[in-house]
């Protein structure tokens, strides 16, 4: 979903922010436009999104649009794709919510029924990156964020700043 459709010209970003939805179907090598219904996430990029198997739904987490020369809104909300029906609905939250933010590492928890945000950039200035090692978790039942401002491993050491990285976890208990 979303993202930046331009190329740099002369060494110049250029921008094309959009909010599309396709699809890469793997028995044919072809991608498709989905056509969603519902209100929408809008025009972003460098979102978070996995998918909840449980609800048979994509999850949308953050990302960021243009506002100005070189100047970004983060986002924080959430969005839910129904993956049998292609409709978009705003998930309700409350809580200890994450900072707005641009490319967080998100991920589903099964066994707990949980949306898991991590890291990002809280920068809003084009040229300038702000790592984040903030961790949350959204109870998927209750729409209730939980987190903490330093994200700690199992040794209860501080999990240095992330930026662009990502991950796919598949628990099984």
């Amino acid at each position: 979903y979303g993202g930046n459709t331009s190329a740099p010209e002369m060494c110049m970003p250029r921008y094309n922010l959009v909010g599309e939805l396709w699809a890469f179907h793997l028995d044919c090598g072809n991608w498709e436009r989905i056509n969603t219904t519902g209100p929408d996430p809008g025009v972003r990029a460098r979102q978070g999104m996995a998918v909840d198997t449980s609800r048979n739904r994509a999850l949308l987490f953050g990302g960021r649009d243009r506002v100005g020369f070189g100047e970004y809104e983060n986002f924080n909300d959430v969005w839910a794709l129904d993956l049998a029906t292609d409709t978009w609905s705003e998930v309700s939250t409350s809580g200890d919510a994450p900072t707005p933010k641009s490319t967080p590492v998100v991920g589903y928890d099964e066994t707990n029924d949980r949306l898991l945000v991590f890291g990002g950039n809280t920068s809003t200035g084009g040229l300038t990156l702000t790592g984040t090692s903030e961790f949350h978790a959204l109870d998927l039942e209750s729409g209730v964020w939980a987190g903490n401002n330093h994200a700690v491993n199992p040794g209860n050491t501080p999990v240095n700043a992330s930026l662009f990285v990502t991950a796919l976890i598949k628990v099984r208990r």
